[in-house]
């Protein structure tokens, strides 16, 4: 697992974090690290045969956050994700420099903006 680990915490950050954020390098690294190959295989079974969801059937206020250099959820699927949802409840929300991992590489912007969405 210590090679899927590092690549999977080196291609799923920002540069910024790959460059300057060697806690959050760290933390991604160690979360892979410490699943076990079989549940890890087990996820990515499970992903691979998930059915798409349908946004429209969303009924409540959502915000969907994304990263500029997400390459798992991009920011257009991200964008396309908030107009599917029912009623224009829907959000996007793009942070820069920031990969997958925006709770760990961006969480002060994360906790503001879901403190922010909450009070709405």
């Amino acid at each position: 697992m210590s090679a899927v680990a590092g690549s999977i915490s080196a291609s799923s950050i920002s540069r910024r974090s790959l460059q300057t954020d060697y806690a959050a390098q760290s933390f991604i690294h160690r979360m892979v690290l410490t699943t076990s190959a079989k549940g890890f295989s087990a996820g990515s079974e499970a992903l691979l045969q998930a059915t798409p969801f349908d946004a429209s059937k969303i009924t409540c206020k959502t915000v969907i956050v994304g990263g500029t250099e997400d390459v798992f959820t991009p920011p257009d699927l991200v964008r396309s994700w908030a107009n599917e949802i029912g009623d224009g409840k829907g959000r996007d929300v793009i942070l820069r420099d920031v990969g997958h991992w925006g709770a760990v590489e961006a969480p002060r912007e994360v906790g503001e903006l879901l403190e922010d969405w909450d009070a709405m």
